[in-house]
């Protein structure tokens, strides 16, 4: 999600449900900002996520020997990315 194969602005819509809680919060703007780029002018953003501050991982996800995380900054740092890379929120 870091660095999407897609050439900007291709898209019409990009969706996101809970899945930038599997990103550590510090590249939570990065990834908007791809959302951003691959956009077309008009295009639309849809991100679902938990609206609380936490940050947690689990070493040995399902079984296996992979560290899932999870990370949410909470409700004021996650509506200020989008701000930040200039998409318009315009429904909560």
């Amino acid at each position: 999600m870091t660095a999407l194969p897609l050439s900007d602005d291709t898209v019409g819509a990009v969706v996101a449900c809970y899945s930038l809680s599997h990103i550590p919060f510090e590249a939570h703007r990065t990834v908007i900002k791809q959302f951003s780029c691959v956009l077309r002018l008009g295009g639309r953003v849809l991100v679902s996520k938990d609206d609380t501050d936490w940050n947690n991982s689990y070493q040995h996800w399902l079984g296996d020997d992979v560290e899932m995380q999870w990370s949410a900054a909470g409700a004021d740092a996650t509506r200020s990315h989008p701000r930040m890379v200039g998409l318009i929120t315009t429904e909560e």
